[in-house]
């Protein structure tokens, strides 16, 4: 059983990584790991789907680049993670045979409700925005063909539709304050900068769909990457970038996220990679337990300085056999 244990632990508990995040107080800290150990479940039964908009370029270079980069994540949802195309609503500068439509504020809204509508509660959407950005005042903005997008205004575009789950990655120069702007339960927010200072062209696009469309960034080695796993291979990548070159650095990625979202919502659903193999009610029963175990684990790991060093490893021992066992049965080939 002591190595089933060690198995699964690479899956369940690798070592959390530091992140880049806003800071906050947490005075409430063991409130919010209960609170999460009941809300489980809704990590398990979620769809996802994806909007990806690609901004103005302003230069032949910058446009082909930023729709490089646009087609590879789209192309990585459906083709690496089996992601439905009518789940994906590609905005790009230019329509082509590939493209949605235009990435205009109209466009954005529009697509925002068509995704939102056609989701139910506990799924999750993605937004990646891919191109400029610019601070005008207090005013941070994504630039579009058009009128640009403020983070006041995008804020406001997904308020209408807090059940859902929202990763926000914007990628752009001066993203810095959308993280605290858009901060808010169920939510999930990324940027290339730590600030609007930061206002030369970002690395960060480039590696953070690599996450998605290469190898490298499964840390956990569970077969799948999270946003978290994604967010830091990409911030990695960046550095190892600007230390190669022998530049300064001059973006710093941030992560806001107050309840670890991130290190449990991934771009391909449960239900896409286990529904063919499992029965519905079966699924859904494993997959709350697997989500439970899991939370379970990381409150475990918050109070390992309280506990003796036997007790710790005797209760982690016994979540991680117990974590292996469901992980096990979820990969069960269906009886035919």
């Amino acid at each position: 059983m002591r190595d089933l244990a060690r198995t699964a632990h690479r899956s369940a508990v690798a070592r959390r990584p530091r992140v880049s995040r806003i800071p906050r107080s947490n005075p409430t800290r063991g409130l919010v790991c209960a609170l999460l150990l009941v809300s489980a479940p809704c990590f398990a039964t979620g769809q996802s789907s994806l909007l990806v908009v690609s901004g103005i370029g302003g230069e032949p270079v910058y446009s082909e680049r930023f729709a490089a980069w646009s087609r590879t994540m789209v192309q990585a949802a459906v083709s690496n993670l089996d992601m439905a195309r009518n789940r994906v609503v590609y905005l790009a500068e230019e329509i082509s045979e590939d493209v949605d439509a235009q990435s205009t504020k109209r466009e954005i809204e529009n697509a925002i409700r068509h995704l939102a509508d056609t989701a139910e509660p506990g799924d999750t959407i993605f937004l990646l925005l891919i191109g400029h950005g610019t601070a005008r005042g207090d005013r941070v903005l994504f630039n579009l063909p058009g009128p640009d997008v403020s983070a006041a205004e995008l804020d406001a575009l997904l308020e209408p539709h807090h059940d859902l789950r929202w990763v926000i990655v914007n990628t752009a120069p001066s993203s810095g304050p959308f993280a605290a702007l858009l901060s808010g339960p169920n939510r999930v927010v990324i940027t290339a900068t730590s600030s609007a200072a930061e206002r030369f062209h970002t690395l960060f696009p480039d590696h953070f769909v690599a996450a998605y469309a290469g190898e490298g960034a499964d840390t956990d080695k569970n077969g799948r990457v999270s946003v978290l796993e994604a967010f830091e291979y990409a911030r990695r990548e960046v550095q190892r970038s600007y230390t190669s070159d022998g530049r300064l650095q001059s973006e710093h990625a941030l992560l806001d996220d107050s309840t670890d979202l991130a290190r449990a919502s991934y771009l391909e659903s449960d239900r896409a990679i286990y529904a063919s193999s499992l029965p519905a009610e079966e699924l859904e029963r494993l997959l709350a337990e697997r989500d439970a175990l899991e939370m379970r684990i990381e409150s475990l790991k918050d109070q390992k300085e309280l506990l003796s060093p036997v007790v710790y490893d005797d209760r982690l021992e016994s979540l991680l056999v117990k974590f292996a066992l469901v992980h096990r049965a979820l990969r069960k080939p269906k009886t035919k």
